[in-house]
C-alpha cells in the first residue's frame, strides 16, 4: 500500500495526500522513500510544492498587512472623516447629490505641485503620504463617469510628466447608507490589493453593494 502511494506521488496524481500526512509520520515517510532509492530530487520537488502550497493557504487567510498600509488607512480616515461627514449631511438634505473619491499614487514623481493645478476649484485635495506620493481627491457633484474621466485625465497628465507607474482607485458615493469608515476602508483595501499585485496604470472602481465594477484599463 505504501509503495502504491509513493508511485502515485511519482505520477503527480496525489500531491494532496502528502500534504495531509500527519506531521509525526512525515519524517518516517522521508526515510522510507530514501531507503527505497527514490530519486531524492524528485521527492524534494513534491515536498517543496506541498510546503509552498500550505504556506499559500496560510497567507490567503492572513489578516496582517505592512505597517505603512495600516497607517495609510488610519491617515485617510483621519483626513477625510469630518469632510465626509459634512457631505453625508448634504446628501441627507438634498435630493440629488453625489460625489466621487479618487485615491491616487505615482511612483517616483512628486505630485504635490501638480495636483493642485489639475483639480477643479470645487475638488478637495488631501495629501495622505508625501513620501510615497499618495493623494485623495473628493470631486463634488460628480458621478461614476465623471470620476472615471477625471481619473483618466490625471493619469494622462502624470505620464506626460514622467514615465512612472500610477495606482488609482475610484469610488462613487450616492447615498449615506454605508458608513464613512466602510467607504474609506474598502478603498484602501482595494488600493493595497492592486499595489501588491502590481496592477499599475489602470483605473479601478469600488462600489458598496457588494458589487465590483469591471476594472478599466487606461494606460498600459
Amino acid at each position: 500500500m505504501t509503495i502504491a502511494f509513493v508511485l502515485k506521488m511519482e505520477k503527480n496524481d496525489n500531491i494532496e495526500a502528502f500534504q495531509n500526512l500527519n506531521q509525526s509520520i512525515k519524517p518516517l515517510f522521508i526515510k522510507f522513500c530514501y531507503n527505497l532509492g527514490i530519486d531524492l530530487l524528485l521527492y524534494k520537488r513534491f515536498f517543496m510544492f506541498a510546503y509552498e502550497n500550505e504556506n499559500e493557504k496560510r497567507n490567503n487567510n492572513d489578516l496582517s498587512f505592512p505597517e505603512e498600509e495600516v497607517k495609510l488607512a488610519k491617515t485617510m480616515m483621519d483626513e477625510l472623516g469630518t469632510t465626509m461627514e459634512f457631505f453625508h449631511y448634504l446628501m441627507n438634505h438634498r435630493e440629488k447629490s453625489s460625489l466621487t473619491i479618487i485615491l491616487l499614487s505615482a511612483d517616483d514623481l512628486n505630485l504635490d505641485n501638480l495636483l493642485p493645478k489639475w483639480k477643479r476649484q470645487t475638488d478637495i485635495l488631501f495629501e495622505l503620504d508625501k513620501v510615497n506620493n499618495v493623494y485623495v481627491i473628493i470631486c463634488q457633484s460628480t458621478d461614476r463617469d465623471g470620476g472615471k474621466q477625471f481619473a483618466e485625465i490625471l493619469m494622462s497628465n502624470i505620464h506626460m510628466h514622467g514615465d512612472c507607474d500610477t495606482y488609482c482607485v475610484v469610488s462613487e458615493s450616492k447615498t449615506t447608507t454605508y458608513p464613512i469608515q466602510e467607504v474609506i476602508f474598502k478603498m484602501v483595501e482595494k488600493y493595497i490589493g492592486i499595489k501588491e499585485d502590481k496592477k499599475a496604470n489602470r483605473v479601478f472602481f469600488t462600489r458598496f453593494e457588494n458589487i465590483e465594477n469591471t476594472d478599466i484599463t487606461y494606460y498600459t
